[in-house]
């Protein structure tokens, strides 16, 4: 496993399995929810660079996140917020109760502790947790 350091988080990461599994995933995706459309319609200008990067970095495939929802907006700044999560194959040095701001926009917190909608391709492997908030430019649109 390759290990990462993630502002105050320190993991372990199988990019390769991680892969693997959102491969698995990319075979018979789910139908997405509404607060999933809605960001993969907005993903490309959504996610700033240091989330892409990141994600890339663990082995994330950014479409398919495990769950995205809409939280309100628009903002005084004219953005909405999501809220959401993905998972990979890996595990967390330490348990910390605390978020990392990642810039301006996007907030992350990571644990091994939650499997909530864990998606079938992770399962009988050690996952983490990779939850984010994120404010970005759009409109909810209704599906």
């Amino acid at each position: 496993m390759e290990h990462v350091r993630i502002g105050i988080w320190s993991v372990h990461c199988d990019v390769a399995a991680t892969r693997r599994a959102y491969e698995r995933i990319a075979e018979h995706p789910p139908a997405p929810c509404a607060g999933c459309r809605n960001l993969a319609a907005l993903t490309a200008d959504a996610y700033p660079a240091d989330l892409c990067g990141l994600l890339h970095r663990l082995g994330i495939d950014p479409r398919f996140p495990a769950e995205v929802y809409w939280l309100g907006g628009p903002l005084d700044s004219g953005e909405h917020l999501y809220e959401g999560w993905y998972y990979f194959v890996g595990t967390l040095d330490e348990e910390i109760d605390a978020l990392e701001h990642l810039d301006e926009r996007t907030t992350l917190f990571f644990t091994g502790n939650s499997r909530a909608l864990l998606p079938e391709a992770f399962r009988e492997q050690p996952t983490v947790q990779l939850a984010f908030s994120i404010a970005t430019m759009g409109s909810r649109r209704k599906h």
